[in-house]
């Protein structure tokens, strides 16, 4: 910087006073780094005619997130989400009964880098009492599919969203954020709890966890971790340290719920799910796509990564082996694409098979494409299904499933699906040869199916669980 020089005690570059008055005017309107480009907005007469202040930038900063900001709009043009206006904040929640807002949740969770994944908290945005906001990094790297996820900001905005660069985000057990960056959205949003939505054994949950506690916020930690592994360190002490900073503990099915009562110790386990739209997922028709995919009469569907785990080798030995006429869609994403397009051409059900790649806005009309869902997923010494919510959407869409005994499958499929075990393509092939020939057992799993994710799988069940969370380590 030409009008910066470098300070003698801290060897930092000190900003000029051409940089301090446009961040001055920058941060009224909103935090930095935050999903909305409104950089240019001018300063308010009222910043203008007050006087500069001295002394320490996070000082500072504290001083201009005071209760006087108004309200910050909206990107024009864009689904970028600004800071609301800010609220006073009590201490302690018994303080609050006299204020619009009872409780304040900062979400995070890297996996909301995909706008779907981000409807749990609109629904929770909804819930009278309950300010949200969401962590996220900018963009996140998918190592199986090596493809590259950049953030997709919310169509609406009524929740708070921190968009903050990160590092390592091909791993979720690696990655996190810069330090300051956490400490600032602490600082400015002043959560009264903290959901993080990682593994306790992850560099990120640890990060803000141990901001979180030296702020005295309370802290709820979501895992879908499935196999009692013992870590090397330094992971082994991130967990010790990170399940002795949560009030509270939330696992994904009754079988992690289990496995960390005993592994930390503790008899508070809540079990928590994930969750499904139900205006996205439902039953509907779509004679049209089929026909453009060149689909025939019966068709068996699968949806997922194309990895060795998912098991689509027993898929394709299964249908091997299955008479009638029937096709075989398969979401066509995933690094092993070609090896199972050289397996099906060895048994003889290449002319079958239907590979697509449908972007998650198009996932209700591909599965409405189908007559059953199969998720043949493995065990591996590294790995088990942990929940498989993709059973979830189809049943929703009045679609039978059938599943393998790995991990969560058993329980998310409960009564309204078919189990098989591991890697046994004949008694896979036994279940969608019951579903090919009998209609009536088909209808019986799609009523059960649809009963199913409505009672227990909602994302509005979901976030009232979550809210009771919340009020009980407040508590």
């Amino acid at each position: 910087m030409e009008d910066g020089h470098r300070s003698p005690r801290r060897g930092r570059a000190r900003r000029g006073p051409e940089h301090r008055e446009e961040h001055r005017g920058d941060f009224r309107q909103a935090l930095p780094g935050e999903t909305q480009v409104l950089r240019e907005t001018p300063r308010t007469a009222h910043a203008a005619a007050r006087p500069r202040r001295r002394g320490p930038r996070r000082r500072h900063h504290r001083r201009r997130l005071g209760l006087d900001l108004p309200p910050a709009p909206r990107a024009p043009g864009t689904g970028a989400v600004v800071h609301p206006r800010a609220r006073p904040v009590a201490a302690g929640p018994g303080a609050r009964a006299d204020l619009a807002v009872a409780m304040r949740v900062l979400y995070a969770n890297h996996s909301c880098v995909l706008r779907i994944n981000q409807e749990r908290l609109h629904v929770l945005a909804r819930n009278r009492g309950i300010e949200v906001g969401l962590l996220v990094p900018s963009r996140w790297h998918d190592r199986d599919t090596a493809h590259r996820y950049d953030f997709e900001p919310p169509h609406v905005a009524d929740f708070a969203v921190f968009v903050r660069d990160a590092l390592l985000t091909w791993h979720p057990a690696l990655f996190a954020y810069r330090w300051r960056a956490v400490a600032r959205v602490l600082d400015a949003y002043r959560p009264d709890v903290v959901h993080v939505e990682q593994e306790p054994y992850s560099i990120v949950a640890w990060q803000i966890a141990k901001a979180a506690r030296a702020r005295g916020m309370k802290i709820v930690l979501s895992t879908y971790q499935n196999l009692d592994k013992r870590y090397p360190l330094p992971f082994r002490l991130i967990e010790r340290s990170v399940l002795g900073s949560v009030s509270g503990l939330v696992a994904g099915t009754p079988e992690i719920q289990r496995l960390w009562q005993r592994r930390a110790g503790r008899s508070d386990v809540r079990v928590i799910p994930l969750g499904y739209d139900p205006e996205r997922f439902q039953p509907r028709a779509d004679p049209a796509l089929r026909a453009r995919l060149g689909l025939r009469a019966f068709v068996i569907g699968y949806l997922g990564r194309l990895i060795p785990a998912k098991g689509l080798r027993t898929l394709l030995e299964a249908a091997a082996r299955l008479p009638g006429d029937f096709s075989l869609l398969i979401d066509g994403r995933g690094p092993d694409r070609r090896e199972l397009e050289q397996v099906a051409d060895r048994l003889g059900v290449a002319s079958k098979l239907v590979f697509m790649d449908p972007s998650h806005e198009e996932v209700p009309a591909y599965l409405a494409c189908m007559d059953a869902l199969v998720l043949p997923s493995y065990t591996t010494p590294e790995w088990a299904e942990q929940f498989g919510r993709v059973l979830v959407e189809a049943m929703a869409c009045g679609v039978p499933v059938v599943g393998s005994a790995s991990g969560a499958i058993p329980f998310v499929i409960g009564d309204a699906g078919l189990v098989f075990p591991e890697r046994d393509s004949a008694a896979l092939t036994k279940c969608l040869e019951r579903l090919l020939t009998e209609p009536e057992l088909r209808q019986e799993l799609r009523r059960r199916g649809l009963e199913r994710a409505r009672t227990y799988f909602s994302w509005e069940r979901v976030a009232n669980l979550m809210v009771e969370v919340y009020r009980e380590v407040l508590g």
